[in-house]
């Protein structure tokens, strides 16, 4: 068990400029209670504690957020909720190892290309069956990309599990722990999303250049989380953050570590944008016509959509802003533009 320095009284805070305004779905003032009902009725929420954690997080609040031009909120808010539902599961040490690996299996046994799938017997592989049902129209291209990109994901947070129990195994340093973070949060699934209804074509959708665009997509989400959670993740000892992984590995001050990340925070929202642009200009080479390319068109919009309000959602979450234990300088709290 490795103990933390303390942090200082408060701490300045996370404040990133996106050049997208986040917008907001029309459907958000009724996403929270729809998401409940769906949680509940597949019993994911039979433990007290669980519903109050559940309705504390604002997962529908973050769905809004970051797919404002979604054709089925709910759709897209109960696929983001159970990721994040699995993810705390096996983050939070519940369970042990043998049970969690079983848990994996079964949920990835529920996501056949082909939708020919076992009966699920717990709530959370009956969620994950009653998703897969909710995206007929999806090809088996899509299917198959999301069902690698759960598998990832689970494997990342399986690892990252096993390094929170055993911090004295060390510290993997600063680049395995960037390549680590990108899968472990979980946000290849959440941008899959975003093509439902309207697929990339897989030529593009495979593409490398599409895959750059990805990972700092990847990065700037698991980054700005972690700048949001340093407080949280510090109260429990939590080495799997880039604050910590900053400070531990380069020295300094808490400051000096939370400045360096936010600012690698900032270099990857640029480079974003240039990826984006990379992508456009490779548009001879895709033998793609004007519907296929709009397809693609919406896709990038909306990942900049997704970004922009996972950017406000951590700012408004009230999942890293408890006041009990955060020391942030709330008289500077400032939420992102409209």
């Amino acid at each position: 068990m490795i103990t933390l320095p303390e942090l200082p009284t408060t701490l300045p805070l996370p404040e990133l400029q996106f050049p997208v305004p986040s917008v907001i779905h029309p459907g958000a003032d009724r996403i929270e209670e729809q998401l409940a009902r769906w949680a509940t009725d597949l019993h994911l929420l039979d433990d007290e504690c669980a519903a109050r954690r559940f309705a504390h997080a604002q997962f529908g609040r973050f769905s809004a957020s970051c797919h404002p031009r979604a054709a089925d909120l709910e759709v897209a808010a109960a696929w983001n909720a159970l990721m994040w539902l699995v993810n705390d599961v096996i983050d939070e040490q519940q369970g042990s190892d043998e049970a969690m690996l079983d848990l994996a299996h079964d949920l990835l046994a529920q996501m056949p290309i082909y939708l020919h799938a076992p009966r699920p017997t717990q709530p959370m592989t009956r969620a994950m069956a009653d998703l897969c049902r909710m995206a007929p129209t999806q090809s088996p291209h899509w299917r198959a990309q999301i069902a690698s990109h759960f598998r990832t994901a689970l494997a990342c947070a399986l690892q990252t599990r096993h390094h929170r129990a055993h911090p004295e195994e060390g510290n993997a340093g600063l680049q395995a722990y960037i390549r680590r973070r990108r899968q472990h949060s979980g946000t290849q699934m959440s941008l899959d999303l975003i093509e439902l209804g309207h697929e990339v074509v897989p030529v593009i959708a495979d593409s490398d250049l599409n895959l750059d665009i990805r990972l700092q997509a990847a990065n700037i989400t698991g980054w700005d989380n972690d700048l949001w959670s340093l407080p949280k993740d510090h109260n429990n000892n939590d080495p799997v953050n880039l604050v910590v992984v900053l400070f531990l590995s380069r020295g300094g001050t808490w400051e000096q570590a939370l400045a360096t990340a936010t600012s690698m925070t900032e270099e990857a929202i640029s480079d974003f944008f240039t990826a984006c642009d990379d992508l456009r200009c490779a548009r001879p080479l895709y033998g793609t016509d004007d519907s296929e390319w709009g397809q693609l068109e919406d896709y990038l919009t909306g990942l900049a959509d997704w970004l922009a309000g996972t950017i406000r959602w951590h700012a408004e979450s009230n999942r890293f802003w408890d006041t009990a234990r955060i020391p942030w300088d709330q008289s500077e709290r400032l939420l992102p533009g409209p």
